[in-house]
Parts: structure tokens; sequence; C-alpha cells
């Protein structure tokens, strides 16, 4: 019963990576850009992606955030702090929603928001067969009133 048990639980652990694999396998990783240019922007400033992808912000500009909420609102799902060039934060979402964000600096002046779409992945469509054509079916000659079935492949018929 032992040996039973620990087998199954084996293939229990084994079926669990397996599929915590696969997911992490399908995650993705989207890139913004903070400042490009010196330009007060993220760019892309909205970005659409499924639960488990990551979203990371790079810096290419000094003194900006990238901070969940709405300017002077946050409402504490990520907080970059202020950070400079070179400097990179990620954040993995993992429910769907839309998810808007800012620059604590230049947020409410400047308009250097975002937005992070996650939407849930759209599932392949099952494949469907083709029906098969139905068979005509082949017309029996039925007896005419006399009891004579006619010959409809010949001129001949009953006499």
């Amino acid at each position: 019963m032992k040996t039973y048990s620990f087998r199954a639980v084996a293939v229990l652990a084994t079926i669990a990576s397996l599929f915590a694999y696969a997911n992490s396998a399908c995650a993705a990783t989207i890139d913004v850009t903070v400042g490009p240019n010196g330009q007060l922007i993220f760019s892309p400033s909205t970005v659409t992606i499924h639960p488990g992808d990551t979203v990371r912000w790079t810096w290419s500009s000094d003194f900006n955030s990238t901070t969940s909420g709405i300017p002077g609102m946050p409402n504490g799902i990520w907080d970059s702090g202020i950070l400079n060039t070179g400097a990179t934060f990620s954040h993995t979402f993992n429910s769907t929603g839309n998810f808007p964000y800012y620059c604590t600096v230049h947020g409410g002046c400047c308009g250097m928001v975002g937005m992070v779409s996650v939407v849930s992945a759209t599932p392949s469509p099952t494949p469907s067969s083709t029906p098969s054509p139905t068979p005509m079916p082949t017309p029996t000659p039925s007896p005419t009133p006399d009891g004579c079935f006619p010959n409809f492949t010949t001129a001949e018929g009953c006499g």
C-alpha cells in the first residue's frame, strides 16, 4: 500500500511540474522604453499581453518611474521608484484586466502615462470534421397498376 501511495504522489508531482513548465514556457516578456530620446513618454504606451506575461521597462532617460494607478492615485500593484538611464524594472501579470500606470514625476504634469491590458488567451478553434456527402438513393421501380415492373433502362416494359 505504501508503494502504491508513493507512486501516485510521484506521478502527480511529475504532472504538476510539467504543467508549470508548459505555462512558463509560453510566457512572453514585452519591452517598454521609459523616456526614449529624452521624451516624457513610455514607448509603446499601451501593451496587450496574456496572464503570466511580463512587462520589462527599460530607462533611456533619467528621473522617471513606472507606478501602477493613475497620476496622484497609486494603487500599490507595483512601483519601480525613480530610476535612471540603463535601469530596468519588471512586473509579471497573472490576472486579466486593465492596469494603468504613470511616472510619479511626470505623469500628472506631462501626461507620462501608459496601460497594460491583460487578456485571456484565445483558445485555438477545435477542428471539425467535414461531413461526408449523403449518397443519393437509387430509385427502385414501383409496379404499375397491372403488377408489372417496367424496365427503365430500355424501351421495353410490360406487355
